[in-house]
């Protein structure tokens, strides 16, 4: 094996692990790409069950109430609709 042979066969190996190491790193950007769009999603999730949690609570305290005044009746009909997705 002459010396320009071993040196190409070297860099055939070398851009053989380039190749892979770059889709290792291709991979794990999708994969934390991934993780950070659920991660997402699930904060949302939360957010959107404190808030309806929220308007639950309110709209108990308007039903147990004897008298509302009229914008808390608006309100009201507005936490029914929006609790129970009418």
């Amino acid at each position: 094996m002459s010396q320009n042979d071993i040196e190409k066969e070297t860099l055939s190996i070398y851009e053989a692990e380039l190749h892979a190491l770059r889709l290792t790193r291709k991979k794990e950007v999708e994969v934390m790409s991934k993780l950070e769009r659920e991660r997402m999603e699930f904060d949302r999730e939360k957010d959107e069950r404190k808030i309806m949690m929220s308007n639950r609570n309110i709209l108990m305290t308007m039903m147990a109430k004897d008298h509302l005044t009229l914008e808390d009746e608006e309100m009201k009909h507005y936490l029914i609709g929006v609790v129970f997705k009418k």
